[in-house]
């Protein structure tokens, strides 16, 4: 489906993502690249907010639901949002297949706060929070590096 929809054939995108949500309901990773494309190219956040909703029903733990959740949310100005939303990812104890832990939630929150917030000191905290969870996590040491 994510090519389909690169390719601007953002119907048979959708209808892929169909297929692909009533064969197995319970993954989340599909409901989340339908949320991105509806955000992206679709009908915008709130149908987008209705697929992170139904993907957290589902898993309430996968803390990649969180994370593309909280980021849609800021990009959309909705900043303060998106903090709680990683806010309960981080007490969920999350992790997702892949390898997306607790790590992610606070590198996403680190960028949140330094791109959407402008809070250089909650950023660098939660950067470190990051590599502190896990050491090997390059998006945070690249992410604070980056705004320092």
């Amino acid at each position: 489906p994510a090519l389909q929809a690169r390719l601007g054939h953002v119907e048979a995108a959708r209808e892929l993502f169909r297929k692909s949500a009533r064969a197995n309901p319970q993954n989340a990773a599909t409901l989340v690249a339908w949320a991105n494309l509806e955000e992206a190219r679709g009908l915008g956040l709130e149908r987008a907010r209705a697929l992170y909703a139904k993907a957290h029903k589902r898993h309430a733990t996968n803390t990649r639901v969180f994370t593309a959740w909280a980021m849609a949310e800021a990009r959309h100005g909705n900043a303060t949002g998106a903090t709680r939303l990683l806010q309960k990812a981080t007490r969920a104890g999350g992790f997702a297949p892949g390898g997306i832990t607790d790590a992610a939630v606070f590198s996403t929150l680190g960028e949140i706060c330094w791109h959407h917030l402008e809070d250089a000191d909650r950023a660098a905290d939660a950067f470190r929070r990051s590599v502190n969870v896990d050491r090997g996590h390059a998006a945070a040491y690249y992410k604070w590096a980056t705004m320092e």
